[in-house]
């Protein structure tokens, strides 16, 4: 039987994650700061709602729901279809899983363009996951950990002076 809590809690696992995280996460506020260079800005329509219902909706259900649709499902069927994980498949994967994640993004054509990167991350970490542990319920939770600490700091950061 597999040990999720030892699994979730590997300094290596962890690490990784907050890396992942951590570049999701500087990437946007880099993107973001050209973007404002060209009068431009990022807005996403949850924006207006209250903080509760920004922790729910983006820490929460997004990173639950965004993963399974996203990362989880694409690589379920790919993997169907390719029988051997090759690195064609991966490349396919990773491109398919990124292009629906960006384009669900679609507030504007700058916010797809930047959920390229994070989709990458997100796509490429679950491949290391899965690669590790040859199932897919651990790399589903681990891509649900960074989306949410991803989320969370953008949502908390909307706070900052």
């Amino acid at each position: 039987m597999v040990n999720y809590y030892e699994i979730f809690l590997e300094r290596r696992n962890v690490f990784f994650v907050l890396s992942m995280a951590g570049l999701a996460i500087l990437f946007s506020f880099l993107f973001s700061y050209l973007l404002s260079l060209f009068g431009l800005q990022l807005i996403n329509p949850i924006d207006c709602h209250s903080f509760t219902e920004k922790i729910i909706v983006a820490v929460v259900l997004a990173p639950l729901f965004e993963s399974w649709i996203f990362q989880y499902l694409p690589f379920f069927y790919l993997q169907k279809l390719y029988k051997e994980e090759t690195g064609l498949f991966k490349w396919f994967y990773i491109v398919i899983s990124t292009l629906l994640f960006s384009i669900q993004h679609y507030y504007s054509i700058w916010y797809i363009i930047a959920m390229i990167v994070p989709g990458i991350l997100l796509a490429y970490s679950f491949l290391h996951f899965y690669a590790l542990y040859k199932n897919l319920i651990v790399p589903f939770w681990f891509i649900v950990i960074i989306h949410a600490l991803v989320n969370l700091i953008a949502t908390l950061s909307d706070y900052l002076p």
